[in-house]
């Protein structure tokens, strides 16, 4: 088929909808080299095998948002600068600058956190930006930027988070969701919750954690919180660490669209590998299915990764041979997919 053809393929939209149904969702791993990004796919998918070279990326300082339906955003934090990517069609938008606070009166710091989310009422993508501005005297404020894809600048919208933003942003049915903190970086709320973003309405609300959830009896060697935040199958869901190899996932059903209480379940499952009592791991849900993989935080070369089924309560180990432990970037799961990216620009990093 000519590269006409194809092109043309992407902006039907039917064509694109049938090839969505029918992807699903692939393991890329990316590795740093010579100022671009590299990007692998295991030759078995997510049985693992030889790790087989895809595409190059020509940036290498950027932020990468967790991918959606196949569209990687990135974010150039030294140039403030964003840009969306389709991975299959190496389509991507030109960079567009990202509006920054004017540095006026008692500014001390101002430090942006960043999520990409979808409006599934829309179908349109959205990159969200909170800008946390700390002024002289432990005054603290925010300011909200919205860019949606197929526009060609940032905007500024009234509404504000109620809560100070915290830690990596998960998006799940239409919301991007975020933890809390303190009123100082880092520093425990007095509070626990998770701040949720509506996609569609970009508007915030909080949604409570419950007390049985830091209550449950936690082994004290085991440091931190119920903190590693994920998304299971379209909702939310906290992972506990209760002892060396027991492990405690606790997935909530929020549709607040429905306007019913968030219910929570529990499900322990216990981690089949070698490991200490104070070694962190990685979670990362394969986005679509209800699989976690893990990996020991210390563990740089994804040469062994772990896969937990939740509804099979199976856990199993997969090897991925060739790949550099030197420069390793990080992990993402996402199916490939045909949707066009607006205001087109093309390169091609493949071999």
């Amino acid at each position: 088929m000519c590269i006409q053809k194809l092109e043309a393929l992407t902006y039907d939209s039917s064509f694109v909808k049938l090839h969505q149904s029918r992807s699903h969702s692939q393991l890329f791993i990316m590795m740093y080299k010579d100022s671009s990004i590299q990007v692998y796919t295991p030759k078995y998918e997510f049985q693992g095998g030889e790790a087989l070279y895809k595409v190059t990326i020509p940036w290498s300082r950027v932020v990468i948002l967790k991918p959606i339906n196949g569209l990687f955003s990135f974010i150039d934090i030294l140039n403030g600068l964003s840009c969306v990517y389709n991975l299959g069609t190496r389509q991507v938008i030109p960079w567009v600058s990202i509006p920054v606070p004017p540095k006026t009166g008692s500014l001390v710091t101002a430090i942006p956190t960043y999520g990409f989310g979808f409006d599934p009422s829309t179908g349109k993508h959205k990159i969200l930006c909170i800008w946390d501005i700390s002024r002289f005297g432990g005054k603290v404020e925010h300011i909200v930027q919205v860019f949606t894809l197929g526009e060609n600048e940032w905007r500024r919208i009234d509404e504000l988070p109620p809560v100070k933003p915290f830690r990596e942003e998960v998006y799940a049915n239409g919301s991007i969701y975020r933890r809390n903190c303190g009123h100082k970086f880092c520093q425990p709320p007095d509070v626990e919750v998770i701040l949720a973003f509506d996609v569609g309405t970009e508007k915030f609300r909080v949604i409570q954690i419950p007390d049985v959830i830091f209550s449950s009896h936690r082994n004290p060697e085991v440091s931190g919180r119920a903190e590693y935040l994920l998304e299971v199958d379209g909702h939310i869901a906290l992972i506990d660490r209760l002892d060396k190899n027991v492990v405690k996932l606790w997935r909530s059903y929020d549709d607040y669209r429905l306007k019913t209480e968030v219910t929570w379940l529990g499900q322990t499952f216990i981690l089949h590998l070698e490991c200490s009592i104070r070694e962190l791991f990685y979670f990362h849900v394969v986005q679509g299915t209800r699989q976690i993989i893990i990996k020991p935080w210390e563990a740089r070369d994804f040469v062994t990764l772990y896969i937990y089924d939740i509804d099979t309560n199976t856990f199993r180990d997969i090897k991925i041979s060739d790949l550099s432990p030197s420069f390793i970037y990080g992990m993402f799961t996402t199916p490939e997919t045909l949707l066009p990216v607006q205001k087109i620009k093309k390169f091609d990093g493949a071999s």
